[in-house]
């Protein structure tokens, strides 16, 4: 994907994913954000509305890298909601603080 072309799924993600929730910019990679749980679970709401996709979940706590799940992991694709559902459950379920951040599936024809 060309720069131009990441700039453009940013701007994408931003108007039709992101829009009205509380993200946190990743210091290390300025086109990641991070969400707390419940604005993380209406993001993977819109991912799944738009036909969208998700390649992995970050997970951090205090800022430090936790653990990361991706749809190989659950032998799936990154538009399947089951493993990205499964996967943010599995997380939810350890019932620590974490932050959230994801690499998006975005057709192209989209932006």
């Amino acid at each position: 994907m060309t720069e131009a072309q990441l700039k453009l799924k940013h701007v994408y993600l931003n108007n039709h994913i992101f829009y009205g929730l509380k993200k946190t910019p990743d210091i290390e990679n300025s086109s990641m954000v991070s969400f707390g749980e419940a604005d993380f679970s209406i993001v993977l709401q819109r991912v799944q509305a738009k036909s969208l996709g998700i390649y992995g979940i970050e997970a951090t706590l205090n800022d430090e890298y936790f653990d990361v799940k991706t749809y190989e992991q659950f032998n799936s694709y990154p538009k399947d909601k089951k493993w990205f559902t499964a996967a943010f459950t599995s997380f939810k379920e350890l019932n620590l603080d974490l932050r959230y951040s994801a690499s998006y599936y975005v057709s192209g024809n989209l932006f």
